[in-house]
């Protein structure tokens, strides 16, 4: 995972590239320390997904107790599973959050997006998502081997299949595949010289605008 601040320190930025078991703890610290800027931004971008949990445990962390993150629905009813936000969030909950995504946002990724796309708890801007999210069950075979069959699906809060849909962004910034490589090949070079470079990301300039105008809009309510 990777943290740094936008815009002089008022944006806080979190990239998480897998769910790992680790995760959760690292995310929440980073968010506690962001808690008191205008806004975070949660780059999920070419993030393949890991466990489940995680992702679980990370919206849970920004959605109000008792919403919803997601649920599974299959062929056999203990195959449907319902998965709600246990605890208070760990940051204000008009702190404006935005989710970046894309084709390699996928399984773990989507679900988190999800959940908080469709409880109001963040826009997600980007590209449209890879669409990987299904319950499978190891069947073990009498030679000793096994297959993985497909068991049931993960839904979004509002009910929208994530595997083979994926989820279209509230706000659509496309990027081709080259742009996309010329990006990260810069964040490389830039990483691997230590070097400060302005790098052309018009995702993430589209997600910081995004925190401004949410800002906007908050103060303009008061």
């Amino acid at each position: 995972m990777k943290t740094r601040e936008l815009e002089n320190g008022k944006i806080g930025y979190i990239r998480l590239t897998q769910f790992q078991e680790n995760s959760a703890e690292d995310f929440k610290k980073a968010l506690l320390n962001f808690k008191g800027k205008e806004g975070i931004i949660i780059d999920l971008r070419n993030n393949p997904g890991g466990l489940l949990s995680t992702a679980v445990r990370i919206a849970d962390m920004m959605l109000k107790k008792g919403d919803m993150v997601v649920y599974t629905k299959g062929r056999t009813p203990r195959s449907n599973e319902e998965f709600y936000s246990r605890t208070d969030p760990v940051i204000p909950p008009d702190l404006p959050v935005v989710v970046l995504v894309n084709k390699g946002s996928a399984s773990a990724s989507e679900i988190l997006t999800g959940a908080l796309k469709d409880n109001n708890r963040a826009i997600a801007v980007g590209d449209k998502t890879f669409g990987k999210a299904s319950v499978q069950t190891l069947i073990p075979l009498p030679d000793g081997s096994g297959i993985k069959v497909t068991t049931a699906h993960y839904y979004t809060p509002s009910g929208k299949l994530i595997m083979n849909k994926g989820i279209t962004p509230d706000i659509i910034v496309h990027v081709t595949e080259k742009e996309e490589m010329e990006r990260l090949k810069a964040e490389r070079e830039a990483k691997i010289h230590g070097k400060k470079v302005k790098i052309k990301d018009p995702q993430l300039d589209a997600a910081i605008n995004a925190i401004k105008i949410l800002n906007f809009a908050k103060k303009a309510e008061k």
